[in-house]
């Protein structure tokens, strides 16, 4: 009776249970500004709605003002000199042509 009980409750778990959906990654189109003229700033990642990413790895080859990306990224819990953004780990990267 008791290994009933114990195969009724690992049965009612497993069925419970529901594979978490995956969030799509989608990436963020921006456009590299070269904001080495600002005090502490390097190149930024301007977003759609005119705010700016700082990302901490972004490559020399895409160091070009005006480029396009589509890039996914996490956010960093750091401070840099620069303060015109929210700091980032770019994840991935893709130029836009």
């Amino acid at each position: 009776m008791e290994k009933f009980k114990t195969i009724i409750i690992i049965i009612i778990l497993f069925a419970s249970c529901k594979p978490t959906a995956q969030s799509p990654t989608t990436c963020l189109e921006v456009k590299v500004v070269n904001k080495t003229g600002l005090d502490g700033c390097g190149y930024l990642l301007e977003t759609e709605n005119q705010s700016y990413l700082e990302p901490d790895n972004l490559e020399t080859k895409y160091r070009v003002d005006g480029t396009k990306l589509c890039i996914t990224y996490k956010k960093v819990n750091k401070f840099s000199v620069c303060m015109a953004g929210e700091m980032i780990t770019l994840t991935s990267v893709k130029k836009i042509k």
